[in-house]
């Protein structure tokens, strides 16, 4: 399987072949930067915790550090903040006033995005 970065997407590239035609076909594989998360799974209502943002290279794992968008931090859906990664890492503080679970997703249309879920008791 070839693959190809093309902007921000990783594209699966195929060479398809018949007696009178060969075309080369591109296919949206997966996106070039992914959204890691580190976070506590649980917390204490009004306990302040960090939730670690890391944009991870799709193939290898290793950090992203050419290509830093602007990342959306959404709680249960709804948007909460923007966070701007330096050297493809950012931390976030977060803080609960009720207690329950909790998903966090962090993301943008330019990147994979990840999603964790805290338990705040």
């Amino acid at each position: 399987m070839e693959y190809e970065r093309q902007n921000h997407e990783i594209l699966e590239v195929t060479t398809v072949s018949t007696p009178h035609r060969t075309a080369i076909v591109k296919r949206h594989h997966t996106m070039y930067a992914h959204v890691r998360l580190t976070a506590s799974e649980q917390t204490a209502v009004g306990q302040e915790f960090t939730l670690g943002i890391r944009l991870a290279r799709w193939d290898d794992g290793e950090t992203v550090t050419d290509y830093t968008p602007t990342l959306t931090v959404m709680v249960d859906g709804e948007p909460v903040a923007e966070v701007d990664p330096v050297d493809g890492e950012a931390t976030f503080p977060l803080q609960f006033a009720d207690p329950g679970t909790y998903t966090i997703t962090v993301g943008c249309p330019t990147v994979q995005p990840a999603t964790v879920e805290v338990v705040v008791g």
